[in-house]
């Protein structure tokens, strides 16, 4: 799921209609479900990446290190002889490791957004209760 769709649903379900607080309170447990679905896609696809960048990452130094196989190598040829101590540079700036490390990036922060939105969802019958609270107190029936 894109970021930016994720934040206009988002912005949608946690509307609250304060002519409709009663119906706005029985949507909360339907809201926290389909965002606990979501969070758990985004956390199973963050440790799916997570998984593939350390794959990704041995076999990178394997071909930096000259103990990748010979088809590797015919593949795509690697003429120089680094050292052991220099390989982490080709590491941290290889195009496939950064693609996957930028991917692991965002997914991070939409989980962490994710967290953030569970925690308003959470809020939201708070929100709900209390406005319930000032309609009465408004109409007289608290005072």
């Amino acid at each position: 799921m894109k970021f930016d769709d994720l934040v206009k649903m988002v912005n949608e379900d946690m509307k609250i209609d304060r002519f409709k607080l009663v119906e706005e309170a029985t949507r909360t447990p339907n809201i926290l479900s389909k965002y606990l679905e979501i969070y758990r896609n985004e956390k199973v696809l963050l440790h799916t990446l997570t998984s593939k960048f350390a794959i990704l990452r041995k076999q990178k130094w394997e071909y930096y290190s000259g103990k990748a196989s010979p088809e590797e190598y015919e593949e795509k040829p690697f003429d120089k002889k680094i050292l052991r101590q220099d390989i982490d540079i080709y590491l941290e700036s290889d195009e496939d490791i950064l693609t996957i490390s930028n991917k692991i990036a965002m997914q991070k922060e939409k989980c962490f957004y994710l967290e953030k939105i569970l925690r308003g969802i959470e809020q939201r019958e708070f929100s709900i209760k209390n406005a319930i609270t000032m309609l009465k107190f408004d109409s007289g029936e608290i005072g």
